[in-house]
């Protein structure tokens, strides 16, 4: 039976480009017919758009599409490039070759634009390319940004190119891992190899001086990576990039069956999603949550910025996994540039490549900077001037961003915006054990020695380090609960006990029931916190 086709076609000049597709999933590796078929030429192509939608809901379509008007000059010529829709299948092994002839010119086209220093090295054991941007400040030498790269996770095309820029225009050291590689090491050896490093990297930089990114490969692993890291517990870092990615093995969206790596021209194997997956996924469940972590829990992921484009094969993968962070309530955003192919940002000569570096590039920045700002805790007792003064600095140097920023909008209401609780502990060793033990609450974070981050239902609790502690004559924080009776029995058998207080009229269990009916039951946390149940 013939299987049903889409073909899109992208008109230049007096060119057409033919692109047959089918819905469904495509490697991220390069993907070639079992046997060469002759290329499609200008007089085969059709030259009017058709659609055809059969019984199972199959679009059966032809489009002409011309290149818009609203990219550069240099991005235009870009498109009109002929690329044959047909060839001889490529090795795994020439694939490697091409690629690292490829980077191998990039970092030279990168470097003339951002000069840097790069060095080879090892880091927990895995190999490692540092590069350090000319005239790092001295501010940012305790910052570190971490880059998984792309390359289909079979090859490498990013360390030099997502660190180069990056670095150049953050003035931050960047740190890209060269992981292990599929099929010779399928999943989670990547994943095991970006976490080693991060955690040797925690004994040197504060996770709140980290961030983590990627693009394509590097892109799925970075939201793989930072789910594990919420798995094994481990201090998140201040900010993730997550650029041309996916988090959903196991539903692979429209834009695989639509565009190819150079986006509606060259070749598209129709999908075949054992092939495609295996190398990588080694058979392991595609809904597993760290292979897949758009099936994690999301709740408390640092501040993820998106970027992705209109002829990107992830385009799908990209945006259903930024309205994954949405719903989870983490501080998402997405951008789409117009009509450019995966990775666009790889390529030194277009203007919108050097706008993508350096808007991901300003987004970490921010990120690292404001950290300090909204998070007080991070300065010891007794610096108040100390804080107001990087306060100071750090409004001047937003000021231009905050004139844009919701803050300022007249429409601008907290009730839209998640609440964050804060306690404080004078030990965070006996705060973990009272929060995730006791009350079992999960956390989400250790951002010693200035925080514990525990998610309490969907808000975020930051249990701070403090030097001083006088606890206050009042509830700090308060759980609403079904039936307090029962919450109050299994918390006393966990050791906790609960407090009374003279002419309250409390019952056996120390529950106190208020003229309207409610009832309240009062404990403390190790540092003398007051907490409370209630049922209402």
């Amino acid at each position: 039976m013939r299987r049903p086709q889409h073909i899109i076609e992208a008109h230049s000049m007096s060119r057409l480009f033919i692109l047959p597709l089918l819905l469904g999933c495509a490697t991220l590796q390069a993907q070639q017919p079992a046997t060469a078929l002759e290329p499609t030429t200008a007089a085969q192509a059709p030259t009017r758009d058709t659609s055809y939608i059969d019984s199972q809901g199959t679009a059966h379509i032809t489009r002409v599409v011309p290149i818009p008007k609203t990219i550069s000059p240099e991005a235009q010529h870009r498109l009109s490039r002929p690329e044959p829709d047909q060839g001889p299948p490529q090795s795994l092994t020439e694939r490697r070759k091409g690629t690292d002839a490829y980077t191998a010119r990039a970092r030279v086209e990168w470097t003339r634009l951002c000069p840097n220093q790069l060095v080879e090295d090892k880091v927990a054991g895995v190999p490692v390319r540092i590069v350090t941007p000319e005239g790092l400040p001295e501010a940012n030498r305790d910052k570190v940004l971490l880059n998984l790269h792309g390359g289909g996770f079979n090859s490498d095309s990013g360390s030099y190119t997502e660190s180069i820029p990056i670095a150049g225009y953050s003035k931050i050291k960047v740190v890209a891992v060269l992981y292990r590689l599929a099929p010779e090491h399928p999943f989670p050896a990547a994943v095991d190899d970006s976490v080693a490093v991060y955690k040797e990297l925690l004994k040197t930089y504060q996770p709140s001086h980290i961030v983590l990114y990627g693009t394509s490969a590097g892109a799925i692993l970075t939201a793989e990576v930072a789910a594990r890291l919420k798995q094994l517990g481990l201090p998140l870092p201040s900010a993730l990039g997550i650029f041309s990615g996916m988090g959903d093995y196991s539903r692979p969206g429209d834009s695989m069956a639509m565009y190819s790596l150079r986006g509606l021209s060259g070749h598209l194997d129709p999908p075949n999603p054992e092939r495609a997956l295996s190398e990588y996924t080694g058979g392991r469940d595609l809904r597993d949550p760290v292979l897949s972590p758009i099936f994690s829990d999301l709740h408390g992921l640092p501040p993820t910025l998106f970027v992705t484009s209109g002829r990107d094969l992830l385009l799908s993968g990209t945006i259903n996994l930024h309205r994954a962070y949405l719903n989870a309530g983490v501080d998402a955003r997405l951008v789409v540039f117009d009509a450019l192919p995966h990775a666009f940002w790889y390529d030194s000569t277009l203007p919108e490549a050097i706008e993508a570096n350096k808007m991901m590039a300003d987004f970490f920045v921010q990120h690292l900077s404001k950290w300090a700002l909204v998070c007080g805790e991070a300065y010891p007792l007794g610096t108040a001037r100390r804080t107001r003064l990087v306060q100071h600095e750090l409004l001047v140097a937003n000021r231009n961003q905050l004139q844009h920023d919701e803050l300022m909008a007249s429409d601008f209401h907290l009730n839209e915006h998640p609440l964050i609780a804060f306690v404080p502990t004078l030990d965070p060793d006996r705060a973990k054990a009272f929060y995730r033990d006791l009350l079992g609450l999960r956390l989400t974070s250790e951002q010693l020695p200035f925080a514990l981050v525990f998610d309490a239902h969907g808000t975020m609790l930051r249990v701070v380090v403090v030097k001083e502690l006088t606890p206050p004559p009042y509830t700090a924080l308060g759980w609403e609960v079904p039936n307090i009776q029962n919450a109050v029995a299994t918390l006393a058998a966990r050791g906790i006990q609960f407090q009374t207080y003279p002419n309250m009229n409390q019952d056996d269990l120390a529950i106190w029931t208020a003229p309207g009916g409610s009832k309240v039951a009062w404990f403390r946390d190790p540092d003398g916190n007051t907490l409370s149940l209630s049922q209402n």
